[in-house]
């Protein structure tokens, strides 16, 4: 399986590189509406020499682009779509005064919709903005001089708030790929060494090849849950905070040291609490007792068959499951893995307790 999740990632990948802009369905239909707006549009601009020349340029990028973006173009055409997004701008230059507000009031709607970030600003600057652009004096209200710059720069605002989240979603796709194979691999791995350890000391009782002690089972129990704790805490954070992560946060995310860094936060956190537990500083059912650590061994044995039943040989099981000491040893050390916060606090109030014990002798 881990060897399909990459291949299949790879191949993936290389099937975005290899894209041209040409072969992309949903940039081909989004300039065939750049192409339809601006023949729309130049009915309405007349002798205007700036709205023409805007004009002349969003025309010769259109019948240029598939020649200018002919190479492969890497994932997702990031360069074929930012001219694309360039290109729709440029229409809102040259929208006519008329139909500002309309087009205005369609791309907030489409922002609230698509979630921008910015959307409830920008729909609230909209209707606090109509007061300043229309004279409601009259009936209906009139465009006032100086509105339609107000409304324009508005309506360039909106579009550009919502292509940048669009491109964002479009460099956030391969990022968290990276970043679930990196997390993949690294829990996968965990998972071998620690459960390797652990079946090789049940194979070592089963064969009757039982090592004179275990004396490292607690401390390395106590290092692979917290790496297991803070793995699983890092799944859990980047599922629930996928869309609301910056670009920024996103490559820290994927950056191999921050992985690594959160493993060993988490393995130093579960250690410390696995030496607080043996300090017997505190006590009770849901604390582990050191001395009762260790693997327990359960025997079934080979019932007599019936000589009608014919099943072939029946052979004892033996297995091996860890005690209550050593699962709640395993389960404090993950929650120290997993809750960045579990350890400071345990530290910060034995300091309290023992500075007040201090003074109190004093």
């Amino acid at each position: 399986m881990p060897w399909n999740l990459f291949e299949w990632t790879w191949t993936r990948s290389k099937s975005r590189t290899q894209q041209t802009a040409a072969d992309d369905p949903m940039l081909t239909y989004f300039l065939t509406e750049i192409d339809v707006r601006t023949r729309d549009i130049e009915r309405t601009i007349g002798n205007d020499a700036e709205k023409r020349a805007v004009l002349s340029e969003i025309k010769d990028a259109l019948t240029k682009f598939e020649a200018t973006f002919n190479e492969p173009l890497g994932e997702p055409n990031y360069k074929a779509w930012n001219e694309a997004y360039r290109l729709e701008r440029l229409i809102a230059v040259i929208e006519p005064g008329d139909n500002l507000l309309p087009e205005l009031r369609r791309r907030v709607a489409q922002a609230l919709q698509e979630k921008v970030t910015s959307a409830t600003r920008l729909s609230a600057a909209l209707e606090a903005a109509l007061p300043q652009t229309f004279d409601t004096n009259e009936t209906p209200p009139k465009l006032r001089p100086h509105g339609e710059a107000i409304l324009r720069a508005m309506l360039l605002e909106t579009l550009e708030d919502i292509h940048w989240s669009y491109q964002r979603k479009f460099f956030h796709d391969p990022f968290c790929e990276a970043l679930l194979v990196r997390l993949f691999f690294s829990a996968l791995s965990r998972s071998y060494s620690s459960f390797a350890h652990t079946w090789s000391c049940t194979a070592c009782w089963q064969c009757d090849r039982r090592p004179r002690s275990m004396s490292g089972l607690p401390l390395w129990s106590a290092v692979t849950a917290g790496l297991f704790g803070a793995l699983f805490s890092r799944l859990l954070y980047l599922q629930m905070n996928w869309a609301s992560l910056s670009v920024g946060g996103l490559k820290d995310a994927r950056d191999l040291t921050s992985i690594l860094l959160r493993c060993c936060v988490g393995m130093t956190g579960a250690v410390i609490v696995s030496f607080f537990l043996q300090a017997n500083i505190v006590s009770g059912a849901l604390f582990p007792h050191f001395d009762q650590i260790g693997l327990v061994e359960i025997f079934f044995p080979v019932r007599e068959k019936s000589p009608d039943q014919n099943l072939g040989s029946l052979l004892p099981l033996h297995p091996v499951y860890p005690s209550q000491g050593l699962a709640l040893l395993v389960m404090w050390c993950f929650l120290a893995g997993f809750s960045e916060r579990l350890v400071p606090s345990i530290l910060q109030e034995t300091a309290s307790s023992l500075g007040e014990s201090v003074a109190s002798k004093k």
